[in-house]
This record gives C-alpha cells, sequence and structure tokens, in this order.
C-alpha cells in the first residue's frame, strides 16, 4: 500500500473476507465464517422518527442513591449538584427517585429533608431523531469533559 486510495480500495473488500472467508475463533463462530455460523439473521429495528428524550426515567423509577452530602452541603447525581444543606454535611443520604414528579426526594434514612426537580432534564416531549442524536452527542461530550476535569481535578489533589 503506498497512499490511501490503495488503502480504501483494500477496505472495500474487507467485509466480504470478514464475513464469508475468515474463520472466527470466537465460541459464537465456533471456527465458521460469521456467514455460515449465521446464515440467516433476523432485521434489524428502524431507527424511530421521533424520540421522548426524557423515555429513561421510567426505567429508572424508584431508583435509590446513596450519596455523601459534602462540606458545602451539596450532592452530586451524575454531573449535576443538589443543595441539601450544610447542616447534613458529611451526613449519609439516601436519593429516591420519582419519575412521574420528576423530581429527587432526599432523605436521611428517617425523615425527608429536602426535594429537587432532576437536573438535566429535556424541554420537549417529543424529538425529531436528528435533533436527539446531536443532543446527545452534545450530551456525551459534556458528560466526559465532565469525567475527565474532575479526574484531573483529584489528580492534582493526591
Amino acid at each position: 500500500m503506498n497512499d490511501i486510495a490503495d488503502a480504501l480500495e483494500a477496505l472495500e473488500s474487507f467485509p466480504e473476507y470478514y464475513h464469508t472467508k475468515r474463520r472466527h475463533q470466537g465460541r459464537a463462530c465456533k471456527g465458521k465464517t460469521p456467514d455460515q455460523a449465521f446464515p440467516t439473521l433476523p432485521p434489524t429495528r428502524t431507527v424511530p422518527d421521533v424520540i421522548n428524550p426524557n423515555l429513561w426515567l421510567e426505567h429508572e423509577d424508584g431508583r435509590i442513591y446513596r450519596r455523601r452530602v459534602n462540606k458545602n452541603g451539596m450532592i452530586q447525581i451524575d454531573k449535576y449538584q443538589y443543595y441539601v444543606g450544610t447542616q447534613h454535611a458529611r451526613v449519609q443520604v439516601l436519593v429516591h427517585m420519582n419519575s412521574d414528579e420528576k423530581i429527587f426526594h432526599i432523605e436521611d434514612g428517617k425523615n425527608e429533608l429536602i426535594r429537587h426537580p432532576i437536573k438535566g432534564l429535556h424541554d420537549e416531549k417529543m424529538m425529531d431523531f436528528q435533533s436527539y442524536l446531536i443532543t446527545m452527542k452534545i450530551e456525551a461530550r459534556s458528560a466526559e469533559r465532565h469525567r475527565f476535569n474532575t479526574w484531573h481535578r483529584h489528580e492534582d489533589a493526591a
């Protein structure tokens, strides 16, 4: 291979080689090519035209998070911070997700301390798929930036 054109030409024929000629050593194929091991695969599902960006809430309803309140009276869920109160600093709290109300109920194990609306939800009930995809890409980058910055902040302190 001498240049990108040669590489692209080689890549064009690779899927056929991969599926029809190359024997796979994994458990699923058992030494056969993918086409031999799986001659008929179920059709893939189509992408929906519209998506409810907050549908994940229904699957997480009733979930309980355990958090420790920091010295500033805050807890963190995902990349969002919620104020509980400095009087609860260094106390373990339970955070109950109520998806119907879109609220976190925060308690100390005996009493409810405070309620907070869940942050990061989308205002739109339904989004077209392209808009949803763009939104999720932005969210993924934001989450990765948050993790990177958090890791480096802790790394610097060590």
